[in-house]
C-alpha cells in the first residue's frame, strides 16, 4: 500500500512539472511586446531646451548686443538708400571696437548667428573684422532693427508668430502672432498705440504693466506730425519692479521696466563706460513715462506655453524610386512643432561620403513650422550618378538640436 501511495505521489509531481512547462512555453506568444525586438530604439536627435524660454530669448537678445567687432572700414549707416534720416549716430569708425549687431531697418534681418559668421579674426589686430560696405545703398550691410531682433528669438519657439517688423507686432492675437497682456482695450481697428492708449483707463494700463515678465515685449507705433508717416519702436523685458504707496496702491511712478534694446542710436550711458554700441541694455522706464509715451505690454503664446516634444516629420519627399531622376528641384515639405531653422539635403555614396550637400536657411520673416524642399537650391544632376548605390538623406536644424529626419537608400543602374 505504502508503495503504491508513492507512485501516485510520484505521478501527481511529473504532472505539475508538465503543466508548467506547457504554461511556459505558451506564454511569451501570449505577451508579445512590439518593442522586445531585434531592431535598436534610435533615439531622437531633438530634445526639448532645457532652458527655459523665457531666459533664453532675454539671453538670446544679451548675445546679440555684446557681440564684438571691428568694421573693415568706416561704414555710414545714418541715411538710407533714398538718403532720409535713420539715426545720427550710426556711424562705424574703421578700427574702433563695437558691440552688437548693427542698427538696419531693412529686411535683411541678420541673427547673431549669420552676424559672427561674417566676422574673421585678424591676428595682427587681436579682434574680430567685419568686412563691411561703407553705407547701406546696396542694402549689403549686415544687422537687424528693435522688432527684428525680437522676433529673431521670438520665432525660434513660437509657430504662431507672423509679425515681422513693428507695425505687424500689433497684438492682434492669431493674425500677428502677438497678445496683449492685462485688459488693455485692443479692438483691433488700431493703427497706433496711441488709439490704445486713449481706450484704455489709466489705472487699467498701469495694472497691465505688473503682468510684464522676463522676454515679454512693450511697443509704441505713432503717426509723423503730419500723420503721412508712422514711426514705432520694441523692447524686450529684463525685469519688472513693482512700488505700492503706504496704502498699498500701485505707485506708477516708482514702479519701473528694465529692458534690452536694438535702437537706431549709440548709447550715450554705455558710451561713458567707453563702450561703443547701438544696443540699449538695462535701462529703466517707470510705467508713468511708458503711458506718457504711449507704450503697451504685448507677449507670445510661446512664452507661458509648456514646452511639448519636438517632432519633425517629411511629407511627399523625394523615395528612393524618384530620387535618381532629380536634376535641380526636390519635391516634398518638412514639418515641425517647432520653428525650423535651415534644412539641409545630402547626397552621398554607400559608405557614407558625402557626395553633394546644401543648405537652405529660412528667413527670419519666413520662419515657422514648415519649409518647402523647392526651397532648397538643389542643383545636382542625380541622372549623372554612375551605376551603384547611394543615400539620400535630409536634415533640419531648430532650437530643439539639429538631425537627421528623412533618409532612403537607392540605386542606380
Amino acid at each position: 500500500m505504502k508503495r503504491i501511495l508513492t507512485l501516485i505521489a510520484a505521478f501527481m509531481m511529473a504532472l505539475i512539472v508538465l503543466t508548467s512547462c506547457g504554461n511556459d512555453t505558451k506564454e511569451p506568444a501570449e505577451t508579445t511586446n512590439p518593442e522586445n525586438n531585434d531592431t535598436p530604439k534610435v533615439e531622437s536627435p531633438f530634445k526639448i531646451p532645457e532652458t527655459d524660454m523665457r531666459d533664453w530669448v532675454v539671453d538670446y537678445m544679451f548675445k546679440m548686443a555684446e557681440i564684438k567687432w571691428t568694421p573693415s572700414q568706416d561704414m555710414d549707416l545714418t541715411k538710407d538708400s533714398d538718403g532720409d534720416l535713420v539715426g545720427s549716430t550710426l556711424m562705424f569708425k574703421k578700427g574702433q571696437v563695437y558691440y552688437g549687431l548693427p542698427y538696419i531697418n531693412l529686411l535683411t534681418d541678420t541673427d547673431y548667428e549669420d552676424f559672427e559668421a561674417a566676422l574673421k579674426w585678424n591676428e595682427g589686430k587681436k579682434m574680430y573684422l567685419y568686412n563691411c560696405p561703407s553705407d547701406r545703398s546696396e542694402d549689403a550691410a549686415l544687422g537687424n532693427d528693435c522688432s527684428s531682433a525680437i522676433l529673431l528669438a521670438y520665432k525660434r519657439f513660437d509657430t504662431g508668430i507672423t509679425a515681422f517688423d513693428t507695425g505687424s507686432c500689433f497684438p492682434l492675437g492669431e493674425k500677428s502672432g502677438i497678445y496683449p497682456l492685462g485688459d488693455i482695450v485692443v479692438n483691433g481697428t488700431e493703427k497706433t498705440t496711441e488709439e490704445i492708449v486713449k481706450n484704455t483707463p489709466e489705472d487699467v494700463h498701469y495694472e497691465a504693466f505688473t503682468k510684464l515678465q522676463k522676454g515679454d515685449m512693450i511697443i509704441w507705433r505713432l503717426k509723423s506730425a503730419t500723420g503721412d508717416s508712422v514711426a514705432g519702436h520694441t523692447r524686450m523685458v529684463i525685469s519688472i519692479n513693482i512700488v505700492k504707496t503706504a496704502a498699498g496702491k500701485l505707485n506708477p511712478h516708482k514702479s519701473t521696466v528694465k529692458t534690452i534694446e536694438q535702437t537706431n542710436a549709440m548709447d550715450k550711458v554705455a558710451a561713458k563706460e567707453g563702450k561703443n554700441t547701438n544696443w540699449w541694455v538695462n535701462h529703466e522706464y517707470t510705467f508713468a513715462e511708458l503711458r506718457n509715451k504711449n507704450l503697451i505690454p504685448v507677449t507670445c503664446k510661446a512664452l507661458s506655453e509648456e514646452r511639448v516634444e519636438p517632432e519633425f516629420t517629411v511629407k511627399n519627399a523625394n523615395s528612393k524610386k524618384t530620387i535618381g531622376t532629380v536634376k535641380n528641384e526636390l519635391m516634398g515639405t518638412v514639418e515641425g512643432n517647432y520653428p525650423i531653422l535651415a534644412v539641409s539635403a545630402y547626397v552621398k555614396d554607400a559608405e557614407g561620403n558625402v557626395l553633394y550637400t546644401t543648405r537652405h536657411k529660412v528667413h527670419n520673416k519666413d520662419l515657422g513650422p514648415s519649409v518647402s524642399l523647392k526651397s532648397l537650391d538643389f542643383d545636382y544632376d542625380m541622372t549623372a550618378l554612375s551605376a551603384g548605390d547611394y543615400i539620400y538623406s535630409l536634415e533640419v536644424e531648430s532650437v530643439c538640436g539639429t538631425g537627421e529626419v528623412y533618409k532612403v537608400e537607392f540605386t542606380k543602374k
